[in-house]
């Protein structure tokens, strides 16, 4: 069994956690010790939690997944919960997420669920959310609450706020990821390299820039405070990086430099890979 306590990282939806769910296994995981369990959800301790992406608020937690829970070789769980699932773990236990700026995770969700065609008006979307996850569902996550739609209050963000600075040991940001990154690496002590490519981003997804103000406006209006939420974790980023001394600037611009070119080289490997697969299909 690990020293170490289990790690829950909370995953809100379109905040790139599956690009941090890979940097999680790679060093988190029990190594030279490859086993699945748990009907495929459990990877050499790295529990997948499997309730998905839209929430029921009535939803109680399975026994299967209690039993995932409760394993002694447990390392870490990594889904789309909420907070307070610690309280189904017997042992000491600590949180990492990962926040967005809410007009991008917005405006993600709606490609993912919408597509890039849809008929569905962005304003209507924020206006009249198909989903509670449109509403403020970072607060909402992060506070272990369930309010109805339209129904968070000062309340639930101050909720939010408390659990990210009293039981959190990283708060990421998805614009600031290599920052969150390197702080992993250094409060938990990771060994080795933390390259990464980006994962399951939402293909033809056009950015912000393509939003009207009206659009735009009505996401803010939708997550007001998701917004004052995600400026309190950049502060809480900025507070543990400060800690940290001057060094960390220096890792972290020797990491981003050597991760940029890194890209650059995999991008023209696999440019050059897919004119070789033309000339031999003879479409150029």
């Amino acid at each position: 069994m690990t020293e170490n306590p289990i790690l829950l990282y909370l995953h809100i939806p379109k905040t790139g956690g599956t690009t941090l769910s890979a940097c999680i296994y790679n060093h988190w995981h029990a190594a030279g010790e490859y086993y699945v369990g748990e009907e495929g959800y459990l990877h050499s301790g790295i529990y997948y939690f499997p309730i998905g992406f839209f929430k029921d608020p009535g939803l109680a937690i399975p026994q299967s997944v209690l039993h995932g829970l409760g394993r002694p070789d447990l390392r870490a769980v990594l889904g789309h919960f909420r907070f307070g699932l610690h309280e189904y773990v017997s042992r000491p236990c600590t949180y990492i997420t990962v926040l967005r700026d809410p007009v991008e995770r917005v405006w993600s969700l709606y490609h993912h669920v919408c597509g890039r065609d849809s008929d569905v008006n962005p304003v209507e979307f924020a206006t009249n959310p198909p989903y509670i996850e449109v509403d403020n569902d970072q607060t909402r996550r992060i506070s272990g609450l369930e309010p109805r739609l339209g129904h968070c209050t000062r309340a639930t963000l101050e909720r939010a706020m408390d659990n990210l600075r009293r039981h959190f040991s990283v708060v990421g940001i998805t614009e600031r990821f290599d920052e969150s990154l390197i702080l992993l690496k250094r409060v938990f002590g990771w060994q080795g390299g933390l390259g990464y490519y980006p994962k399951n981003q939402t293909r033809g997804k056009r950015g912000t820039t393509s939003l009207t103000q009206e659009a735009v406006d009505a996401i803010r209006a939708r997550n007001a405070l998701d917004i004052e939420l995600y400026d309190f974790a950049n502060e809480l980023l900025d507070e543990a990086i400060a800690s940290q001394g001057a060094s960390f600037r220096d890792e972290l611009a020797g990491f981003t430099a050597w991760k940029d070119a890194w890209h650059r080289e995999l991008a023209e490997k696999w440019e050059a890979q897919r004119a070789a697969n033309r000339i031999a299909a003879g479409t150029t």
